[in-house]
C-alpha cells in the first residue's frame, strides 16, 4: 500500500487541476456568451432600423399610391371637359352646318359654317 496522506493529496491536486480546467472552459464559455449578447444586439438594432425602413418605404408606397389615385382622379376630369368640350364643338358645328330656309325670300341662305382653305 502507498502513502495514505500522498495519496489523498494527489486526489486535491487533481481535483484542482480539474477545477481549474473547468474555471478556464467557464471563461471561454463567458466570452461565447458575451460575443452571442452583442450579436443579438446587433441584429436586434438592425431589425429595429430594418423595421424603421420598411415602414418608411410602405408610407412611401402608400403616398405613391396617394398621389397616382389623385392624379387618375385629376385626368378623369381633364377628359371629361375635354369631352363636353367637344360635344359643345358638335353641337356648335351641327346648328351652324345646316343651312336654314328664309321664309320671307323663299331661298335657302348659305350655311353659317365657315371653312378655310389654305
Amino acid at each position: 500500500m502507498g502513502n495514505p496522506i500522498k495519496d489523498i493529496k494527489k486526489s486535491i491536486d487533481k481535483c484542482k487541476a480539474t477545477a481549474d480546467q473547468i474555471k478556464l472552459t467557464l471563461d471561454d464559455v463567458k466570452k461565447d456568451v458575451d460575443g452571442v449578447k452583442k450579436n443579438v444586439d446587433r441584429i436586434k438594432g438592425e431589425a429595429q432600423q430594418k423595421s424603421a425602413d420598411l415602414k418608411v418605404a410602405m408610407a412611401t408606397i402608400k403616398g405613391a399610391g396617394d398621389n397616382t389615385k389623385e392624379i387618375g382622379n385629376s385626368f378623369m376630369l381633364c377628359l371629361h371637359e375635354v369631352k363636353a368640350l367637344f360635344s359643345m364643338k358638335e353641337e356648335s358645328t351641327l346648328t351652324t352646318s345646316t343651312s336654314t330656309y328664309s321664309e320671307s325670300t323663299g331661298e335657302h341662305q348659305p350655311s353659317l359654317q365657315s371653312s378655310s382653305r389654305y
